[in-house]
Order: structure tokens, then sequence, then C-alpha cells
């Protein structure tokens, strides 16, 4: 594991409606995108992925703020109970023959209310 690497779960147990998160590292000033696929049913869940932006500071003659990349943010809306496998992969668009920079794989299981 990466240093300051976000921990993310294996597996998770959901319920149909309620949404589920999890940060995701950013590398989007590098060009690292997020990208996931379904293994199984894609009908069960609406997933989305966007940046998490920290909230506006005054400006107080310190430091000039950090012109890094920001975390993501993993959303997940259970749909329908049953179970799939959310493969997601961190990679440059551009870069077909790389490797992708991290990988996480997250059994779901869906249950109703």
């Amino acid at each position: 594991m990466q240093k300051n690497e976000i921990e993310v779960p294996a597996a998770v147990k959901l319920t149909v409606g309620k949404h589920w998160q999890q940060r995701l590292p950013g590398q989007g000033a590098a060009g690292y995108q997020w990208f996931h696929e379904i293994e199984g049913p894609n009908n069960l869940v609406e997933i989305s992925i966007t940046p998490i932006t920290p909230p506006m500071q005054p400006a107080s003659g310190g430091e000039p703020p950090d012109a890094g990349s920001f975390d993501e943010c993993l959303d997940i809306l259970p749909l329908r109970p049953g179970a799939i496998t959310l493969h997601l992969s961190q990679k440059r668009s551009w870069e077909l023959d790389k490797a992708p920079l991290r990988q996480y794989q997250i059994n779901i299981t869906i249950h109703d209310h």
C-alpha cells in the first residue's frame, strides 16, 4: 500500500435505495481518471465518481493553495437486490498499454429494505 493510501473494502453489503460512498485517491492533476466495470447484472446499481473539493478558506497570507489532485468520491445507489463485483481502475485514458496506477475490486451484495 502506498503512503497515505486509502483503504477500500473488498466486500460490502448494501440496502436498496441507500447510497454508499467511498473515498478514492485522486491523481487528476497527473492525468489519471477512475474507470469502473461491473461484473454481473448492470441494472442493480447507479454509479458515479466525482472529485471531492476542499472547502474554500479565506486567504491568510500563509502558504499558497495546494495545486495537487483532489481525492474522488465513489457513490453507489443500489436499485434492486442481487450481487455484483465492481472493478475500479485508475489510469490515463491514452495509456492503453500501461497497467493502471491503482486497481480495486469490491464484491457487492444488495438486500431489499
